[in-house]
């Protein structure tokens, strides 16, 4: 046998494992990225109509080599895999014992396309590189024979049958292998060598298994390329970026059947004790050569690449690229994968200048000077030498670290009182000033600017067009949040990706399904894109608190408003969209803009700029009309208080909000409020006494009255008393924190324990109303309840274009009024059913099964409120169907606005529920907390306002 293999050719050797009869092992070759020009795409062949014992399914090549029962210490098998588009070869083999199969040399000749890039050596010890071919699908030949087989392959033919020749996967063959759920546990003695590869020969590494539980007769190669295998885990629940259910949070063998950008449906994956065990190979690289291609590709490459592919194929974003932005994409494909990875680590930094010498990443490679120079000979990055004429002084100098600006100054000779950076910065700017001795010498600015640009050396900062188009792919891939910053919102998105493949966050099975097209063209995206670039600017300066620069970009935003408003194309195009994707268009972005820059002028008491934008926002109602109640109740207060606006108009104000058709509840009880208080005011005499009028303006003074007087609205009214209980505590003073903290126990040794009102209040009804139970959480506890009773339609796979990403924690439309039409009819037919067929034990088995199926999914449910399901049953069981019907009916009718204002307490005992709202000192309820309270009491509930009175305002000393 030795003397047999010494006689073959350099092949690939594969060591079996020793396992059960039923046990298959699959050794998988993965292809590498490759960074040359593409080859044109061959012809997409179907292997398993050409070729006996090779099968295609998804591009992906299984062939299974038969082994010849007759002969007992060898067999062959010879199969021609032709020239085809596939992504993975997949070689699947029988065995029970060890022994070793032999793929020629030539079986890996030719390999090469987008997922190859391999390294050899010629007979003189020169590396050669071969393989480096872009293209979608890549030429591969393979030939496979001479397999040889040790004498216990006996066992192995045994297990199988008699059977002979080349035989096609059968169903059951397929089925095993995408629901294993079984990794190779990592083999600590593993390392890669030095391999020295012959071009000639093209002889490739050696591989053995390293499952935990190999046989005894197997021995461990330290040679072996395989490095990082992931051991298998007994997480539930867990999802690979497919969307398939695995049982590790790791890779998957099911992971390897499904791509990332394919449909989330979820599928069933059974387990088997004798599932096939996963390899995967990879190609080493000449260790003594430290700057080759890292050999496992970061998350966040892999995941920023997906994003690309995923967004560039979908037909709905096709219209959206035009030929530059199609040439930025290849060319960023055919990029090195060190390049590659710099750029995508620098994607994701704050968009700035930056020193190369300062950037260090050493997993990628030790000196980053060939890797900057590919991306700058791309144009991926832009070097600071191309643009030093358009960049000023100042912002050269604030690119220098201190040390660098500490050295300009030396040689400048210019020193300061400062220090510091900003100090010798003034300084140096001060020196520009001045005018040269010899009018032909150059100026102090130029001087400077030269000497500056020699001490930041290689200086860097990515190409805005390259930039632009990527971050517009993260959102077409993904709707932004208003909140997010451009720079966070790719992070996070690849951040998600990572947890989500490591099973450490869950999200909910959808169905992506996009019917509606929110983009029209190219330029409708661009003008969002641009406007939420103002958005993340404004919101930075609001949380700044620089007012002045708020209001310079409420300004751009407030013109660009208007041209978007007097576009008829572009108003009918987004009238027609859905509110719920109107959000995502410049003309809403503009608007949040505009009413933050409202805010700025606030801040400024500039008052009169402040109540004309809020006009103007008033005479829209496409954009934001969820906003409208606030934009109302600003007004109002403005021509009230700062503006001294006369009672007509104020009366006009009020009526025309009373009016408005988007104007919510707890709005509409804040402004019928104000007009009860305006029309007080009106009927009481003036303080002062009128001047004497002539007899026409008494009476048209006396006419304006009756006007003011008379009303034909209809006015929101709640409950004018609502049940109010008083506790008293004894108060601890917290100077770090504005909240009230008492001392809710005070045990016989003197020791006291602090709590918040909420909690004290808790163990009040605790101790004197015998409530066993309690949580304060506010509107989170009913928000769960409606979650888990109503899983099944708020994520309905009918529902289109509710999941546009697959990394949603709840549709898109949830905060919107499309949420309760679209389902009105499966919403409207559970509601019926609660209220009039099921009974309790039908309400709690509901509930249970989706907190079976769906624990610490990411979704509306906080996981958090309730220990367990029995505590969550519980709670439903005593407050009854009736109730929690209504107020899920509540919640799915404008859950955005309802999800807040709720109690803040929910206690129980076997025998009520009461909803609790707690006050401090000094607090007072909210118009959207009285409507709650009303609403409660209205539906049989029983809730009440709890003040907690401080009995004592002394410091407490424990």
């Amino acid at each position: 046998m030795k003397s047999a293999k010494n006689n073959r050719k350099p092949s690939i050797k594969a060591k079996g494992f020793q396992a059960s009869p039923n046990q298959q092992r699959i050794t998988k070759f993965f292809q590498k990225p490759s960074s040359q020009n593409a080859q044109p795409e061959p012809p997409n062949l179907n292997a398993s109509s050409h070729v006996p014992g090779v099968l295609e399914i998804n591009k992906k090549i299984y062939f299974k080599p038969t082994l010849d029962a007759e002969k007992n210490k060898t067999a062959q098998c010879s199969t021609k895999l032709p020239v085809m588009a596939v992504d993975e070869v997949i070689l699947i083999s029988d065995s029970e014992s060890d022994h070793e199969l032999d793929i020629p040399a030539a079986a890996m000749k030719g390999i090469s396309g987008p997922h190859t890039c391999t390294t050899s050596r010629n007979g003189n010890g020169e590396n050669n590189s071969d393989g480096l071919q872009s293209s979608k699908y890549f030429e591969m030949a393979v030939e496979a024979s001479k397999a040889v087989v040790t004498e216990d392959t006996k066992q192995c033919d045994n297990s199988m049958g008699s059977d002979s020749g080349d035989e096609i996967l059968s169903q059951l063959d397929i089925d095993e292998i995408i629901s294993s759920q079984e990794m190779l546990s990592p083999s600590k003695s593993d390392r890669l060598s030095n391999t020295s590869l012959n071009s000639s020969e093209n002889v490739t590494p050696k591989v053995i298994n390293t499952s935990s539980s190999k046989s005894p007769k197997a021995k461990v190669n330290y040679f072996s390329p395989l490095r990082r295998l992931n051991s298998p885990s007994k997480t539930k629940n867990s999802r690979n970026s497919g969307g398939m259910k695995s049982s590790s949070p790791g890779r998957s063998s099911s992971q390897n059947f499904k791509s990332p950008n394919s449909n989330r449906k979820q599928s069933v994956v059974r387990e088997h004790d004798n599932s096939p065990k996963v390899k995967k190979l990879r190609f080493p690289e000449d260790a003594s050569d430290s700057t080759s291609t890292p050999q496992f590709v970061p998350y966040f490459l892999k995941n920023f690449t997906s994003i690309i592919d995923s967004v560039s194929e979908d037909p709905h974003s096709t219209h959206l690229f035009n030929e530059e932005d199609a040439s930025i994409i290849c060319k960023f494909r055919s990029l090195s994968t060190n390049a590659k990875l710099l750029y995508v680590r620098l994607f994701l930094r704050k968009w700035k200048w930056k020193i190369a010498s300062s950037i260090k990443y050493p997993e990628i490679k030790d000196d980053l000077t060939s890797v900057f120079e590919e991306l700058h000979s791309a144009a991926f990055i832009v070097e600071i030498r191309d643009v030093k004429d358009e960049l000023e002084l100042k912002s050269l100098l604030e690119i220098l670290s201190a040390e660098q600006i500490a050295a300009l100054a030396k040689q400048m000779n210019v020193t300061s009182k400062k220090k510091t950076k900003d100090g010798l910065e003034v300084a140096l700017l001060a020196l520009t000033k001045t005018k040269p001795v010899f009018a032909t010498a150059c100026s102090v600015e130029t001087i400077m600017k030269r000497k500056t640009l020699e001490l930041l050396g290689p200086t860097y900062q990515l190409n805005g067009t390259c930039r632009a188009l990527f971050s517009r792919m993260f959102v077409m891939h993904s709707p932004p949040q208003y909140w997010e910053d451009e720079q966070e919102q790719s992070s996070n998105q690849l951040l998600k990706m990572l947890m989500s493949d490591n099973g450490k966050m869950l999200y909910p099975q959808c169905n992506i399904n996009k019917t509606t097209i929110i983009y029209t063209n190219r330029d409708d995206l661009l003008r969002f894109h641009d406007a939420w670039t103002i958005h993340c600017s404004i919101t930075a300066h609001t949380e700044s608190k620089e007012w002045e620069e708020v209001v310079k970009l409420g300004e751009n935003a407030f013109a660009l408003l208007q041209e978007n408003l007097q576009d008829s194309e572009i108003r009918n195009n987004d009238e027609d969209l859905p509110s719920f994707l109107r959000v995502y268009k410049a003309g809403s972005v503009l608007t949040r803009i505009v009413w933050l820059a409202v805010e700025g002028y606030q801040k400024l008491k500039n008052y009169k700029v402040a109540t004309s934008y809020i006009h103007f926002l008033l005479k829209q109602n496409i954009y934001l009309s969820q906003y409208r109640g606030r934009w109302h109740e600003r007004l109002v207060i403005n021509q009230k208080q700062y503006l001294k606006t006369p009672l007509e108009e104020r009366k006009f104000t009020l009526v025309s909000a009373l009016k408005d058709e988007f104007l919510q509840e707890s709005h509409k009880l804040c402004i019928s409020e104000r007009f009860d208080r305006l029309m007080e005011e009106i009927q009481k005499p003036p303080k002062k006494k009128a001047k004497t009028l002539a007899s026409n303006d008494a009476t048209t003074s006396k006419a304006n009255l009756d006007t003011l007087l008379e009303t034909s609205i209809d006015l929101f009214r709640v409950c004018e008393e609502l049940p109010v209980r008083t506790i008293s505590g004894e108060k601890l003073l917290n100077p770090n924190s504005g909240k009230s903290v008492f001392i809710s126990q005070q045990d016989d040794d003197g020791s006291t324990e602090a709590s918040s009102v909420e909690l004290f209040a808790i163990s009040y009804y605790q101790k004197h109303e015998g409530y066993m139970h309690g949580i304060h959480a506010e509107g989170a506890v009913v928000c769960s309840l409606f979650g888990l009773l109503f899983w099944d339609e708020i994520y309905s796979e009918e529902i289109s274009d509710a999941f546009h990403s697959q990394y949603q924690i709840a549709p898109l439309d949830l905060n919107f009024k499309e949420f309760f039409t679209r389902r009105q009819g499966i919403i409207l037919d559970k509601l019926q059913g609660m209220r009039s067929s099921w009974s309790i034990q039908d309400a709690m088995d509901v509930l249970e099964k989706n907190w079976n199926q769906h624990l610490n999914v990411l979704s509306i449910v906080n996981w958090s409120v309730f220990p367990d399901v029995e505590l969550a049953k519980s709670l439903l069981s005593r407050l009854g169907l009736r109730v929690m019907s209504d107020i899920c009916e509540r919640l799915a009718r404008n859950f955005r606005h309802w999800r807040s204002g709720f109690p803040d307490l929910v206690l129980w005992n076997y025998k009520d529920v009461i909803f609790v709202e707690v006050k401090g000192p000094g607090d007072s309820l909210s118009f959207k907390q009285k409507v709650w309270l009303d609403f409660l009491l209205t539906i049989g509930a029983k809730a009440e306002v709890c003040h907690v009175q401080a009995v004592s305002n002394k410091k407490i000393r424990t």
